[in-house]
């Protein structure tokens, strides 16, 4: 009778797909609480990162999908434990059975487990694409001192930068690229703008002759980077982009 009350109430609390979630949704009149509550909390600490602005009720979604998260580890721990009280010495009894009771047991955690693994199966492409992002948020921020140094010198040594804003040279921070190079040099640098972080280059130039290239110097299209010394660090950015950001919007 008690345990019977007690799977009465569990189903009534609204978390992890009970009946309790179902009610509360429908009551909040969100019927796919389920579905966007999935990642929020991942979302919300990404815009927080990234200071982008919040979408309405992501710091609710946020919230009930910590709770649901705690109120699932919660269940299944009591799970766990009443399954123990259940079948423990059955389980014991099995293992001194040697290898027929460890593929006894191996079946019955297979087919027991199999809808707990199909349901988290389906979860783990969005589980890994939003910890992607999350973890690439959290990168560039960390490099974000490096970013806006070397765009404030790139903007002050090339000419071609300098009529930039603000938010143009902000957008140009985020596609510049720290790249160790050590020998021969691509090609591709020579359609691009950069400066030495490190290290020492060759460069040809358009005038013919070579260039040793140190830290603080930048090169521009049309000169080659060629060879890196002493593990060079350069810090480039494609020159299409500065195209797409000096052309007129359309329309």
């Amino acid at each position: 009778m008690i345990l019977n009350a007690i799977t009465i109430a569990t189903n009534l609390l609204p978390f992890t797909g009970l009946d309790g979630s179902w009610l509360l949704a429908d009551a909040a009149g969100v019927p796919d609480l389920s579905r966007r509550s999935r990642g929020a909390l991942t979302r919300l600490i990404t815009q927080l990162i990234a200071r982008t602005p919040l979408t309405p009720g992501e710091k609710t979604l946020a919230a009930y999908s910590t709770v649901n998260g705690l109120a699932a580890t919660a269940l299944l721990a009591t799970a766990g434990f009443f399954w123990y009280q259940l079948f423990g010495d059955l389980t014991t009894t099995l293992t001194r059975h040697g290898p027929a009771g460890w593929a006894a047991l191996a079946i019955a955690a297979l087919i027991l487990g199999r809808p707990a693994a199909t349901a988290a199966a389906s979860r783990i492409p969005a589980a890994t694409a939003a910890g992607r992002e999350l973890a690439a948020v959290i990168t560039f921020r960390l490099q974000w001192r490096w970013r806006i140094s070397a765009t404030r010198q790139l903007a002050a040594a090339v000419p071609a930068l300098a009529g930039l804003d603000a938010a143009q040279l902000g957008i140009l921070a985020g596609h510049l690229r720290r790249t160790r190079y050590h020998g021969e040099m691509p090609a591709v640098l020579a359609v691009s703008y950069g400066m030495v972080a490190a290290g020492t280059i060759t460069a040809s130039t358009p005038a013919g002759p070579h260039a040793t290239l140190t830290p603080g110097k930048v090169w521009q299209p049309g000169h080659q980077p060629q060879h890196a010394a002493r593990r060079a660090i350069l810090i480039h950015f494609p020159a299409p982009i500065l195209r797409q950001l000096t052309q007129p919007a359309s329309g």
